[in-house]
This record gives structure tokens, C-alpha cells and sequence, in this order.
């Protein structure tokens, strides 16, 4: 393979690596809000949890 290539996926695995860590975390942050929130499964707490846009304290992404 050439280097290029090789850098190339060496970034991709960097990238990779970065998106599992946010993902976990967010996992994570959900669960905990979700037993704060005394909800048992995530239907109940996403019902529970309807603020508006202007309450939120992040920026939602749109769906890719």
C-alpha cells in the first residue's frame, strides 16, 4: 500500500476511535439521566423528556 493510503487509514482508525468515545459517553450520560429520571425504558424517559428547542442546553445535529 502506498503511504498516502496508509496515512489515510491510519485517520479513519483515528476518526473511528473518536466517534466510539462520544458515542460511550453519550450512552453513559443518557443512562444516568434516565435513572435520575426514574424511567425504565428509553420510550418513557424520550416521553418524559419533551423540551423545547430554546430549553435545551446543546445544539441538536441534524440526521445523517
Amino acid at each position: 500500500m502506498s503511504a498516502e493510503l496508509l496515512r489515510e487509514i491510519e485517520g479513519l482508525k483515528e476518526t473511528r476511535d473518536r466517534v466510539r468515545q462520544i458515542v460511550q459517553k453519550a450512552h453513559f450520560e443518557i443512562g444516568v439521566a434516565m435513572a435520575s429520571a426514574g424511567s425504565r425504558s428509553i420510550e418513557e424517559f424520550l416521553a418524559a423528556f419533551s423540551l423545547s428547542s430554546s430549553d435545551r442546553p446543546y445544539e441538536v445535529l441534524p440526521a445523517v
